[in-house]
């Protein structure tokens, strides 16, 4: 049975929306607000955000009046940062909080379909959450006079006067770039969420997650080798670099050495971990390189000792 997180009446399991208040039931995500993968700033802005929420469903409930709060979001940055993480998170927190019932969400793949279906998701969506993903694809080509797909947009959100609440995500090319050149559309968002690359530290989190769905777990040696090769793939980053999509296939690539090598006790082994991993220089090496560098004598000695 699905427990509503509004009004905690059980439903069926396959139910979709509750059978006694209406509040969308989703999937909701199993991280808690310390597990997010973010950064500490990012935290305390998603904080932020549900608390005010939080305050705005109370005195709702108590029957005050509260005034158009604008809580629209903008969450950027590149693929694989989380993006989707952080607007499930808000909004499933929305909803336990009885500010909304549900999450509309439109993909932003297609300039005609997306224009014309614009005016109707904004009525379907009153009350609650329009989520439009991939925005970066609405960006007109250049900077023209034409009407484009994120000009009728952002006249909508203009109209709609917080209502519903718009969360956007994108790309950090162009769409960042849009917003900061254009600051009547920035101000629009009452939040900015820009998402940083996930360092090695980060993509071990996230794999290790991932491996326990396999059930599987790092043993001492596998996660150092694994935490290595992070780094090594942070290093030599590129244009592909996918954060945690590359985090995710490099658990799956483990599970299937695991799997090939018939390991049957769940624990990884520095053996499943295939490709290049960062080197730890000697002590001779790091001397080394300190004597090519001109001065720093006082820590050539205090390594040295």
């Amino acid at each position: 049975m699905l427990t509503c997180p509004n009004c905690s009446t059980q439903n069926r399991d396959n139910a979709k929306y509750c059978k006694r208040c209406g509040v969308r039931l989703f999937e909701y995500p199993t991280l808690t607000y310390d597990e997010l993968v973010v950064s500490s700033s990012v935290k305390e802005q998603i904080q932020t955000i549900i608390e005010i929420a939080v305050q705005i469903s109370d005195k709702k409930r108590s029957g005050q009046i509260v005034g158009k709060i604008n809580l629209n979001t903008a969450v950027i940055g590149s693929a694989g940062t989380g993006k989707n993480t952080v607007v499930n998170f808000l909004s499933s927190s929305f909803i336990k909080c009885g500010l909304i019932k549900d999450i509309i969400t439109v993909e932003a793949v297609d300039y005609q379909q997306f224009s014309k279906d614009l005016e109707h998701n904004f009525q379907k969506a009153k009350g609650n959450i329009l989520f439009i993903n991939d925005v970066q694809k609405l960006l007109p080509h250049g900077y023209s006079n034409t009407i484009d797909p994120l000009d009728k947009l952002f006249v909508q959100i203009k109209k709609s006067l917080g209502d519903p609440i718009v969360f956007l995500a994108g790309l950090p090319r162009g769409f960042q770039d849009y917003l900061d050149v254009n600051p009547s559309v920035k101000e629009l968002f009452a939040y900015i969420i820009i998402l940083s690359e996930l360092q090695p530290e980060q993509l071990l989190i996230i794999a290790e997650r991932k491996l326990k769905e396999f059930g599987l777990h790092l043993s001492e040696q596998s996660r150092d080798k694994l935490k290595r090769r992070f780094i090594w793939l942070y290093k030599h980053k590129d244009e592909s670099y996918s954060n945690g999509h590359l985090a995710h296939s490099e658990a799956e690539e483990i599970y299937k050495s695991y799997l090939l090598r018939k390991g049957q006790e769940g624990i990884v082994i520095p053996e499943d971990i295939k490709g290049n991993v960062e080197k730890i220089k000697s002590k001779e090496e790091i001397i080394s390189e300190l004597n090519e560098l001109v001065g720093m004598n006082e820590i050539k000695r205090e390594i040295i000792d």
